[in-house]
């Protein structure tokens, strides 16, 4: 993803042209690295990136260690690289696809059921402090990992693509689209 010129990346890496960057790196527009965003190393691969309309980024992957051990799956950072304290969710598994949109919310995709102690079947919504959006409903979820989310332009429907075969119980071939959370079809 990019902002502002500034290009993220993220990954299985351990350092971009020379200087240690584990995971993740942002880019300035030539490619060089923009050595004024300094995140902490990921312990395993950071999978997903979004950037927020303020500059910050939204990471997902495998990780159980991101700078202090309570940040597993998902994590965000601020403008300098920096952890935010301030966004703290919880999730059991790791995260494929993270999607921050223009109102603050945060949507989640992966191999995880639990997010914040309450069952989350590979799909969450957060808010910008890592509490669950109680405002949608997912149903019982997706059957198996959600690897893509998208959502259109006026922000109804959110498409869910991935490995399941069934949300909220009902067949999906590895696709969904959800309109205020219910199972408006699949495909």
């Amino acid at each position: 993803p990019s902002l502002l010129g500034k290009i993220v990346i993220v990954g299985e890496f351990d350092t971009y042209n020379g200087v240690a960057r584990k995971g993740i790196a942002r880019l300035n527009a030539d490619g060089t690295l923009d050595t004024s965003f300094n995140p902490p190393a990921a312990n395993a691969p950071v999978t997903t990136a979004s950037i927020d309309a303020n500059g910050e980024v939204y990471i997902g992957g495998e990780f159980t260690l991101l700078g202090a051990p309570m940040l597993s799956y998902l994590a965000r950072l601020n403008t300098d690289g920096s952890l935010d304290g301030l966004f703290l969710p919880r999730l059991n598994d790791y995260v494929h696809r993270v999607l921050a949109r223009t109102d603050g919310l945060v949507l989640v995709g992966g191999g995880f059921t639990v997010v914040n102690g309450f069952e989350h079947n590979r799909v969450a919504r957060l808010n910008n402090l890592g509490g669950t959006d109680v405002t949608i409903n997912f149903g019982s979820g997706a059957n198996d990992a959600v690897n893509d989310i998208a959502q259109s332009p006026d922000s109804t429907r959110i498409v869910l693509g991935g490995d399941f075969t069934q949300f909220n119980e009902t067949p999906a071939g590895h696709i969904a689209v959800i309109s205020d959370g219910a199972n408006s079809g699949t495909g």
